[in-house]
């Protein structure tokens, strides 16, 4: 089966979102949950989130 632009894009985002949520809890693990670093990690990761599920919801 042939995947569409629109799929690879979904799975190119996947891929950056749990890069970002390992990112998030290496710097919860270092600087604890309430630093600045981890919070601003946090604010990055649900806007990838937000994105993908904005794409997703295009293709269904």
């Amino acid at each position: 089966m042939e995947q569409t632009e629109k799929e690879v894009a979904l799975v190119e985002l996947e891929g950056k979102i749990n890069h970002s949520q390992k990112k998030m809890l290496s710097l919860a693990d270092q600087y604890g949950r309430d630093s600045l670093y981890t919070i601003k990690q946090s604010q990055v990761l649900d806007t990838l989130i937000i994105e993908y599920m904005r794409r997703k919801r295009k293709i269904s």
